[in-house]
């Protein structure tokens, strides 16, 4: 157990110590990275070969090591010469001196000096034409070792020295940049040392030069005037005016730059028309304008003009108008059916060639085209039949109408005598009829009224009194109807009548027959007999009931048959029509 103790300390030990040694290690290379980062920063601050890396401690440069022989010097004819003295870096070993001069243009430039004795190096400078003019500054490196791999800086560039750099002449401007058309003056003003000059110009590469004449320069002069005309072919840039000097059989020249700038075209106000102002959709509307330009009024097809329609809803279209090649412009365009109505702004812009630009804005109203009622009919009725409909019968529109922009709805509205309206309104299709139902309605003389309203909302209507429309529409009234339920009743009656007068004269001729018979049963007189034989009705047998009813009832099947039969009663017995004539004269 011991030694198994003892080994797991050793193992963590071990771990611990590999922990701590890594660490350590990263940490040291963190370290070195970093280190490397900031000295490669510093290299790369330097400027080139100004601050090489150096084994020796840089020391300063005595001022009284430097000699100038100037400290003012005019470009091209006059130098200043630099001579450095460095007796205090032999024992570096110094083989190698550069001057520097830091131009006052923020540029900097690197000579190396002419190395004249053991400790003295010399270098002369003489500004060329285009120099920066004003306070130059001056430094030098010095260095042992000729290659670049392994010289060493000596001093620590912290000693300098200047001079002044000056023109030969001066040129003053009445501008700092020219239009064609216009005019350049300029003054000169000439070192006194300077025997002869002229003036030319020339362009930015220094190529072209114009004849003096074309200036009118005489020899020596201190001021000119310069017409900027068609010769100055390439617009915004720079041209030079360009002093040619003679000192001493010495020549030189200096360079004095001015901007020759594109005029923009201008758009003649007074000619743009838009023709109409306001426009219905889908109808033809032009434009036409003219442009002048200073640079191209002899060849006017350089310059473009372009139109640009933003609608209502902020979506544009662009359209070019033609160049008619004599300073005019037009064209001819239209508002699509499907863009909205509405305030239309109009930009114009006129360019040229070399960019040059002329704005004008105005604005166009676009309308909305109106829709169009051709024609309509109702129960196929043309439109110049008058129209006359029975009561209960349907009123069946169809319609013959156009829109542009597109149809909506279509209204219907019918009006009577007492001013009660009736209307109806449906969504419109190609195939759309409207039916009204009459009874719906009430009879008599109706006037018609039809609407048709745009996807834009526009609403156009046709009157009864329009031309074109059914100027009224008669709803007869249905008379039949209205006495029908009297006739019904009328014939009902009619019909009672008779059947009750039919049962009537039954029952009558039923009730007559039957006392026809019983009267003549009770009152025919029986045959006479002998009084001995004749028997008293006191003492006359009663009938016995079962008897009367036989007698009853054949009584009554006898009438019946007698109603049934007819022709028993033309054979009456000639008892009974003596009897009847009795009766009647009782």
């Amino acid at each position: 157990m011991k030694e198994k103790k003892y080994i797991q300390i050793i193992l963590i030990s071990f771990i611990l110590s590999s922990i701590v040694l890594n660490f350590a290690l990263n940490s040291e290379n963190g370290t070195q990275d970093f280190t490397l980062k900031n000295d490669n920063k510093e290299i790369d601050d330097l400027c080139d070969i100004y601050s090489p890396e150096s084994a020796y401690d840089p020391k300063s440069l005595s001022y009284s090591a430097i000699h100038r022989n100037a400290t003012i010097i005019r470009r091209a004819f006059e130098s200043i010469n630099i001579t450095v003295d460095v007796s205090a870096f032999l024992s570096e070993k110094a083989n190698k001196t550069y001057m520097i001069i830091s131009f006052s243009n923020n540029t900097d430039k690197e000579y190396e000096m002419t190395d004249t004795s053991v400790s003295h190096y010399n270098y002369t400078f003489t500004p060329a034409y285009n120099a920066p003019l004003g306070f130059q500054t001056v430094n030098f490196i010095i260095y042992n070792g000729t290659s670049e791999n392994d010289r060493n800086q000596l001093n620590d560039r912290t000693t300098f020295t200047n001079f002044t750099i000056i023109s030969n002449c001066m040129v003053g401007f009445n501008s700092s940049e020219y239009k064609r058309g216009q005019s350049l003056k300029a003054d000169l003003l000439v070192n006194e040392t300077i025997e002869e000059w002229n003036v030319s110009i020339v362009d930015e590469k220094d190529r072209l030069e114009v004849d003096e004449n074309n200036f009118s320069i005489t020899e020596n002069p201190y001021q000119f005037t310069l017409e900027i005309d068609d010769w100055f072919e390439q617009l915004n840039k720079f041209y030079y005016v360009k002093v040619n000097m003679t000192q001493n059989n010495k020549w030189a020249e200096e360079y004095f730059k001015f901007l020759v700038v594109n005029s923009n075209p201008t758009i003649i106000l007074s000619t743009v028309s838009l023709s109409p102002t306001s426009v219905f959709r889908t109808k033809s509307c032009s434009i036409s304008l003219n442009v002048s330009d200073v640079e191209d009024d002899t060849n006017p097809a350089y310059i473009n003009v372009t139109m640009v329609l933003e609608d209502p809803e902020g979506y544009s279209a662009s359209y070019d108008l033609v160049n008619n090649k004599d300073k005019s412009f037009e064209k001819a365009f239209s508002i699509d059916a499907t863009k909205p109505a509405g305030n239309y702004k109009v930009s114009i812009t006129a360019k040229d060639k070399y960019g040059g630009t002329d704005s004008y804005l105005t604005s166009l109203t676009v309308k909305n085209n109106p829709p169009e009622i051709l024609g309509f009919e109702i129960n196929d009725f043309t439109l110049n039949d008058s129209i006359s409909i029975n009561y209960g019968e349907d009123l069946i529109f169809t319609f013959n109408v156009s829109d542009l922009e597109g149809i909506s709805l279509i209204k219907v509205a019918l009006v009577d005598e007492n001013g009660e309206w009736f209307n109806i309104t449906r969504e419109y299709n190609e195939n759309l009829t409207i039916t009204i139902r009459t009874v719906d309605l009430i009879t008599g003389t109706w006037y018609v009224y039809i609407y048709v309203i745009d996807a834009d909302g526009t609403m156009v209507g046709l009157g009864d009194d329009y031309e074109m429309a059914p100027q009224e529409i008669k709803i007869i009234p249905d008379t039949l109807s209205s006495i029908f339920s009297w006739v019904i009743f009328f014939i009902g009656i009619a019909i009672g009548i008779i059947i009750g007068i039919f049962l009537l004269y039954k029952v009558l001729k039923f009730k007559l027959i039957e006392s026809q018979i019983t009267i003549s049963k009770k009152k025919t007189p029986p045959p006479k007999k002998p009084q001995k034989k004749k028997v008293s009705e006191k003492t006359k047998p009663i009938p016995k009931k079962k008897e009367t009813t036989k007698k009853e009832t054949t009584k009554k099947e006898t009438t019946k048959k007698e109603e049934k039969d007819p022709k028993p009663e033309k054979e009456i017995p000639k008892k009974t029509i003596a009897q009847r004539k009795i009766k009647r004269k009782l």
